[in-house]
């Protein structure tokens, strides 16, 4: 694409049931019955055969990037001081895990932009219009979180807090139903999150985006 044709470009439409059922399927092929957390670097290298390149200083000199997939989708180049970080572990595997949304999701239009190197891919992401590269980046986000956790594995670690969750509903009857509903979502986030391999705050947007309710977890 040149730049004319960048300047009109339009993202791939995806509802989110649309990416929930490809991140499943994901996971169902490369990952079926091996427990959790989803070892999404495995995955990469020795399912996908991508190849994962550390490189110095990426997220300072491209402004917070801390991961980046290669057009022909065959290496991701990410900050080395993160991936060496142990207290960066999971947003590492969340990064990494988004590459992956971009894989599965945007083969296509990845082959159609014109960029070698990751000087010319932020070129070319600054001639797109935001919206439309915002929908992309979404995309990937939600693959992501549905890919790292599943649906019916959070439901369950939320089964197993139920009592936890009935008592704090019962001491807490002075706040009103949002303020119950932030207060028992960042009470789990913070307890199951490791199971998942996720920051807490994966797991709060997860417990949104899969519109579980907190009230009646059987």
């Amino acid at each position: 694409m040149d730049l004319e044709e960048l300047s009109t470009f339009k993202a791939p439409y995806y509802t989110n049931n649309q990416i929930y059922e490809k991140a499943d399927s994901f996971r169902a092929k490369y990952w079926r019955d091996k427990g959790l957390p989803v070892d999404i670097e495995k995955i990469i290298e020795f399912e996908l055969g991508i190849t994962i390149i550390p490189r110095e200083n990426l997220c300072h000199i491209y402004e917070g990037m801390e991961t980046s997939i290669s057009k022909d989708m065959t290496e991701i180049t990410i900050d080395k001081a993160i991936s060496e970080n142990p207290a960066s572990e999971k947003r590492l595997r969340f990064s990494l895990a988004h590459e992956v949304g971009h894989f599965v999701l945007h083969k296509d239009i990845y082959s159609k932009f014109s960029f070698n190197s990751i000087e010319e891919w932020i070129m070319l992401i600054n001639n797109i219009p935001e919206f439309q590269y915002g929908m992309i980046e979404k995309h990937a986000y939600e693959f992501a979180g549905r890919l790292l956790v599943p649906r019916d594995e959070l439901i369950k670690e939320i089964q197993v807090k139920k009592d936890k969750i009935k008592m704090y509903l019962s001491i807490i009857p002075q706040f009103n139903s949002e303020e119950k509903t932030d207060y028992l979502k960042n009470y789990l986030s913070g307890t199951i999150n490791d199971v998942f391999g996720v920051s807490a705050s994966v797991i709060e947007r997860r417990i949104d985006r899969e519109k579980i309710d907190l009230y009646n977890i059987k």
